[in-house]
């Protein structure tokens, strides 16, 4: 009766003081959340083996220093502090995830900068992660989040053992999750080769013929942002140039040469050149028997809108009089007539049979006994540069493309009409002018409409891609012959398989730190104690509460 009189007396239900505190203690500490889309490190397997983040979902806390327990926190970095050593230390303490923030427009970084991104992305590439690896870009939320986690970090190790406790129950930090399952293979994947066929004048069978191919897949360390502008943007886009001045030639009864021309833009390249493989694979009988009179060579155009040199790979070098000899002086003739500061040069590479990798494509059909040969104005393979995030529209010289273009399509007719070059002591007419003339401005089209678009082999699976109906049309509007082709990895022993979650939305909330838990479940079971202690204790309490306070004399009837 005497606990009933008191609650009488404040007007207040019962379940006020116990249930109001423990909402206020268990509510949600939460205080908002961002959405940040974010993309994740590659993941493939080739030859064999793993490489990439082998991971996808994530739910931890960020931070920008990892603690004593790594495995629970998201490390942010910026791309611009990172560097290769640093990169290697962090990922050897084995956070929980990674988030790597880079810069809105990548221009912004300078030459010192780029050399260092270049050999992260390579270490990147090398290795097999365990945990998720994300991109994301630094929008104005990013920025202010992370000097939010920043600030919370750098404070932190300035504060005694005693304000450390306080700010980390009372501090609020940020919790990083990417929902979804494990990633998995992309089961039948399949990637398109595009074929077209210029025939010369007579039985076709009997003809000789040239073949160009150029690979219009991509890569760099996150498969969204592969753009390959100039690997390999700038040889589709010579390639398709070319298709298009030389099918004129074949139209025309007056310059129809004797001479069959095959176009091929080759899938999946980044992966040891698996389209040319297939290619070889459905043809390369039929080529290898008439290899004595059929196939004149193999050029394969890979990474053409940079510099002033352009080197001529080959596995083994040409024979006096052959094929390849005659289209290598008809190359350096060209260049010297048209292109005078263009260094033109000869690389000699053995194919190394013990390794995984191929260096340059044309090497796919010299182990078929074909004569081919890769021109690039890279002068040694596997390059930097041709896997990364930084070969966008801006690192390519249109001006340079068109000037290569015309030196190679000049030698391509000087080969094609057996015209005498530079080299005999004659002077030759050109034969790309006028109407003829290689157009900068459709070479500056393609190569913004290839850099415009990520073209990892992971996005290429469907035919219906916009890339590649996009360069069948480009074919079928030069070549009558034009098919696509699509092929995918061995189901029982795959040479490449390639694994999905590429992009994603990052779900940014900030939240009171795990130690808040703790604070608030001791805070909870402490009240419900003293609550508990109060209500069996309570004729002892109320007692002392009237000789200390005539407010609770309360009459009792």
């Amino acid at each position: 009766m005497e606990l009933n009189d008191v609650l009488e007396a404040f007007r207040f239900p019962w379940l006020f003081f116990v249930c109001v505190p423990l909402l206020l203690l268990m509510a949600s500490p939460a205080r908002g959340s961002h959405e940040i889309p974010v993309f994740r490190l590659q993941q493939f397997d080739l030859s064999g083996s793993s490489y990439g983040s082998r991971a996808s979902a994530l739910s931890l806390e960020a931070t920008t220093q990892l603690s004593s327990t790594p495995s629970r926190q998201c490390l942010i970095v910026r791309l611009k502090q990172l560097t290769l050593e640093i990169a290697k230390d962090l990922l050897g303490k084995g956070p929980g995830g990674l988030l790597i923030l880079m810069p809105e427009t990548l221009e912004e970084i300078t030459s010192d900068q780029r050399t260092i991104l270049h050999h992260v992305e390579q270490y990147l590439l090398s290795e097999s992660f365990a945990m998720p690896v994300y991109f994301a870009v630094e929008t104005d939320e990013v920025v202010e989040m992370y000097e939010a986690i920043e600030h919370s970090t750098a404070s932190a190790a300035t504060r005694s053992a005693t304000e450390a406790l306080l700010a980390a129950i009372l501090s609020t930090g940020y919790q990083l999750e990417v929902a979804g399952s494990a990633s998995t293979p992309l089961s039948g994947a399949q990637q398109h080769n595009i074929e077209g066929r210029l025939q010369g004048v007579g039985v076709e069978e009997q003809l000789p013929t040239v073949m160009l191919v150029a690979h219009y897949d991509a890569m760099a360390a996150a498969p969204e942002l592969s753009f390959g502008a100039d690997s390999n943007g700038s040889g589709v886009a010579m390639l398709l140039e070319l298709s298009r001045l030389l099918s004129k030639l074949y139209r025309s009864r007056s310059t129809h040469p004797r001479l069959n021309l095959v176009l091929l833009l080759s899938a999946a390249g980044k992966l040891n050149y698996a389209g040319s493989r297939h290619w070889l694979d459905e043809n390369g009988d039929s080529l290898e028997t008439a290899a004595s009179q059929g196939v004149q060579f193999v050029l394969c155009l890979d990474s053409l809108a940079q510099g002033d040199t352009v080197s001529l790979h080959v596995s083994k070098p040409p024979k006096p009089g052959s094929s390849g000899q005659k289209f290598y002086e008809a190359l350096r003739a060209s260049a010297a007539e048209f292109a005078p500061e263009l260094n033109v040069s000869m690389v000699h590479k053995k194919i190394n049979l013990g390794d995984r990798s191929l260096a340059w494509e044309h090497e796919q059909f010299s182990m078929r006994r074909l004569p081919a040969f890769t021109l690039s104005h890279y002068e040694e393979a596997d390059q930097l540069e041709q896997r990364t995030l930084l070969d966008t529209r801006p690192a390519v010289d249109d001006s340079r493309l068109a000037r290569n273009t015309r030196v190679v399509g000049e030698a391509l007719a000087r080969f094609m009409f057996e015209l005498p070059s530079a080299a005999e002591g004659t002077s030759t007419s050109a034969v790309l002018t006028e109407e003829m003339a290689v157009s900068e401005e459709a070479l500056a089209g393609w190569l913004s409409f290839l850099a415009s678009v990520p073209r990892p082999a992971q996005l290429m699976t469907e035919a219906s891609n916009p890339v590649v109906t996009s360069l069948k049309a480009a074919l079928q509007r030069d070549v009558h012959d034009v098919r696509v082709s699509s092929f995918s990895a061995d189901r029982r022993e795959p040479d490449w398989v390639l694994f999905g979650a590429t992009r994603a939305t990052l779900a940014a909330h900030r939240v009171k730190p795990a130690v808040f838990d703790l604070a608030a479940t001791a805070a909870i079971v402490a009240y419900l104690a003293v609550v508990y202690l109060a209500v069996t204790n309570f004729h002892q309490l109320y007692a002392l509460a009237q000789r200390i306070s005539p407010v609770f004399k309360v009459r009792v009837e």
